[in-house]
Parts: C-alpha cells; sequence; structure tokens
C-alpha cells in the first residue's frame, strides 16, 4: 500500500464541479488579477475571522513580508520568532530590514515559550512573530503586558487556519494574522496564495496598496516603493468554493488524530520506545495541519526510513533548527543556543493525516509504525 503525506487530489475530487465551474467563471471573465472574486473571498474570510480586515496576496511568504512592511517594521527594528519553523518566517523579517531574533520554544508544545520571549527584549524589539505551530496555538495572553507596552504581536497562521484560542480565531489575535494557501495548508489551494487579517483598516490599506507596487488610488501613480503580491483571481474563486467546508475539514483532522491517539495509547511500544504523540482530547485549539510525532533522534530515521520502504510517506517538521540554516547569515546562531529548539529538531516526525485518509490506510499507517519499533 502507498499512504501519501497528504493528498489535494481527494479534497479536489469533492467539489470537482464548484471548482472547476469557477475556474471556467474566472477564465472567460477576462479578469484574472485582484478584482471582484478576490474583492469576494477577502469578505468570506473576514467573516470568519470576527469581521476584521482582509487582503489577499499571493504567498503565505508574501503575507510576512506584507504584514511587516504594513506595520513600518524595518531596519533598526528586531523581531523575536521562532528557530523551530520553515526558513520563510525569519525570511521575512530580514526581507524588510529587520533583525530576526530567536527565542527557544516550549518543548512540550513545540511553539515559543514565553519566559524565552522575555529574555530577548530590547530596546529594539518592535514586534514577535510567533509561530502556530503543525495546528496548535500559540497563547499571547501571559504576555499581555508587552502588547500594552506598544510591542506587536503577528500571528504566522500557515499551520493553523480555523484554529481558536479561547474563542477568538487564530490570526486575530494581534495586529496581523499571515494565512498560506498553499497545497498541504488546512485551506490548500491549487498553487500559491496567502491572505493577511489585520486588527484595523488603516493597515489593510497599507498592504491594499503595497501589494500593487505601492500604488495610490489612481493608476500609475506610486506612494512607496512596493511588491507585485497580488492573489489571482482564478485561486480566490476557487478558495471561495473550499472555504465554507474549513471547518468540516477540521473535524476530519481531528477525528484522525484522535484514531491514531487512541492506537498508540494502547499499545505499550510507544512508551517503551520514549515516542510521544499529540492527542486531540487534550488539546482542544489543534487543527492538526501536521500529525507530528515526537521519536528518539537515534530511532527516527530508522522509522522513517522502514516506513518509506514498505509505501508509507513521512516528513521532518523541521530537521534543522533556523538559527543553524546558511541561509540566516549574520543572524545564524551557534549549536546549543537554543536547545529546546534543536531536541525538537531531532525528534519530529510527521505522519499521514488529511481529510480523506481512509480507515485502511491509517490502519496501515500504524500497523507498520509499530513494525518498525521492533526491528
Amino acid at each position: 500500500m502507498k499512504v501519501p503525506i497528504f493528498d489535494p487530489n481527494r479534497s479536489y475530487v469533492q467539489l470537482a464541479d464548484k471548482l472547476e465551474a469557477a475556474a471556467l467563471r474566472v477564465l472567460r471573465s477576462g479578469k484574472y488579477i485582484l478584482g471582484a472574486e478576490v474583492e469576494s473571498f477577502e469578505q468570506a474570510m473576514s467573516e470568519m475571522l470576527d469581521d476584521h480586515p482582509v487582503v489577499g496576496v499571493s504567498s503565505g511568504t508574501d503575507a510576512l513580508v506584507l504584514a511587516l512592511a504594513s506595520m513600518g517594521i524595518g531596519p533598526g527594528d528586531e523581531v523575536i520568532t521562532s528557530p523551530f519553523s520553515f526558513i520563510a518566517t525569519p525570511e521575512a523579517i530580514a526581507a524588510v530590514g529587520a533583525t530576526p531574533i530567536f527565542a527557544d520554544i516550549d518543548p512540550k508544545t513545540c511553539l515559543l515559550d514565553a519566559s524565552a520571549i522575555r529574555e530577548q527584549l530590547s530596546s529594539r524589539t518592535r514586534a514577535v512573530l510567533t509561530v502556530h505551530l503543525y495546528g496548535d496555538v500559540f497563547d499571547p495572553a501571559p504576555l499581555q503586558d508587552l502588547w500594552d507596552s506598544g510591542i506587536d504581536l503577528i500571528e504566522d497562521t500557515a499551520q493553523a487556519q480555523g484554529a481558536k484560542i479561547k474563542g477568538k480565531p487564530a490570526g486575530t489575535l494581534g495586529a496581523a494574522g499571515c494565512f498560506s494557501f498553499f497545497p498541504s495548508k488546512i485551506l490548500g489551494g491549487f498553487g500559491d496564495g496567502g491572505a493577511i487579517c489585520f486588527k484595523n483598516e488603516d493597515l489593510a490599506n497599507e498592504a491594499r496598496s503595497l501589494r500593487v507596487h505601492g500604488r495610490g488610488k489612481r493608476a500609475h501613480f506610486a506612494l512607496k516603493p512596493g511588491y507585485n503580491a497580488r492573489l489571482d483571481a482564478i485561486q480566490a474563486a476557487m478558495l471561495n468554493e473550499k472555504l465554507p467546508g474549513i471547518f468540516a475539514s477540521i473535524e476530519a483532522r481531528r477525528g484522525r488524530a484522535s484514531r491514531y491517539a487512541k492506537y498508540f495509547s494502547e499499545s505499550e511500544l510507544f512508551a517503551e520506545a520514549g515516542v510521544t504523540f499529540p492527542d486531540p482530547a487534550s488539546r482542544q485549539d489543534h487543527v492538526f495541519n501536521y500529525y507530528v510525532i515526537q521519536v528518539p533522534g537515534e530511532k527516527r530515521e530508522s522509522m522513517a526510513n522502514y516506513l518509506r520502504d514498505h509505501g508509507v510517506a513521512t516528513n521532518s517538521y523541521y530537521p534543522i533548527p533556523l538559527h543553524l540554516q546558511p541561509a540566516m547569515g549574520k543572524h545564524r546562531k551557534p549549536e546549543g543556543s537554543f536547545p529546546a529548539a534543536e531536541h525538537a529538531a531531532q525528534r519530529a516526525l510527521a505522519i499521514p493525516l488529511f481529510p480523506g485518509i481512509t480507515d485502511e490506510e491509517q490502519d496501515y499507517v500504524v500497523h507498520k509504525l509499530f513494525e518498525s519499533m521492533r526491528i
């Protein structure tokens, strides 16, 4: 049996007629950039995000860049973020000329640790760019004094669309929330795409200008240097067809995560091998964009190889902490700087979970996983 880490075709098949009709509508309209389709999608997303203004952009990475730029963050500013994320997070900070400052993570959740954030504060700290990792949500409440003092919270919500914490949607907890519609995400698109949810209309208007080369209200009149970061109309039209089903999709993910957790909690193999796993019963805010188990480093590679050899796809999110990445250049830190992030990087292993995965496929994954621990 072959079991992929995710299969976007299954969600497409369920909505094929509507998706193809939406794409055909845009093709026949001759209006392919921004326009009514994008505005309709932005409004629909806004309604799911407590009516905060939403700006559609060309990718999740551009969402991060434009959020920072819209807030005037740039050279001389420091932005605290996680060393345990995708490279786009600190890359966006560097792209606007600001300095990414890493803080260690909570070893239990792999989310930014509030006390570690406090240790990295300086007079130049302008914002905290938190990452809602794997579908779990960072709780900003313990740092309310920072937000009250004028430090902004920006959310990398690429892996947590649809999640809530204490009744508030992820992406609305701070000044800006950044979303990705990369195919593997909760609201996976059919190419690249992203959006930003802002706390107020002024910031949203700034982003609307920046996404079109800094354009003002008149064509060919640029207010400031900007970006080419527009959301395509065809992406917006198809995303609009998928958006109403997002919470059903999340419930399907949580159901599959619960099924894994039941298997794992009933087996002594996991405990004996030092493997830990997330359980939806104790993670009410988690939307399970990825299902990531923690495997002792010396066993992870052999387990991943065994699963691969038997047709089960896995992935390591993320095998090299960002502070050790060559791309970080002068912002790199020596090994040992963030021990919790480095420990998580050695242990994290994602196994297949997506809406549409079958009982048979999931049973096969578990069977092969258990086999890999016996060898």
